[in-house]
């Protein structure tokens, strides 16, 4: 199966689960040298799908997922030579598996924003200025 055809099984599969996701135009890359598909988002999550033959001659695909900020929230393998394998079943595990994973994650501006916008104590600031 080509990467991209994969891809486009998972942007399905993931069009059912989480909508919002696919609702805009997703951008797709391929390297075929490289053995490498990327799907992004309009919110800026993506999905990487690299491909390479095992040492037995296999196929095996690695998904990566990151959220919008570039950290990766999944890492799944995918082995084709499994008995009754099939690709949509593989897609939709892996969408699962990555809206799962994105939904997760804590909202934009949560706790962590706001411990990051408090001032640095007086001694820190002197310390700064004292280095400059």
């Amino acid at each position: 199966m080509r990467l991209l055809s994969l891809l486009q099984l998972v942007e399905d599969s993931v069009a059912e689960r989480a909508p919002q996701l696919v609702a805009a135009p997703t951008r797709r890359q391929a390297n075929y040298a490289a053995g490498r598909a990327r799907m992004v988002c309009a919110d800026g999550s993506s999905l990487l799908l690299q491909g390479f033959p095992l040492a037995d001659g296999q196929l095996c695909i690695k998904a990566t997922g990151c959220n919008a900020a570039g950290e990766a929230v999944i890492g799944q393998e995918i082995y084709a030579s499994a008995p009754g394998f099939e690709w949509r079943d593989a897609a939709d595990s892996l969408a699962e598996a990555w809206v799962s994973a994105l939904a997760a994650q804590p909202a934009p501006g949560g706790a962590e924003a706001k411990r990051d916008e408090e001032p640095m104590a007086d001694d820190a600031s002197d310390e700064l200025a004292a280095t400059a």
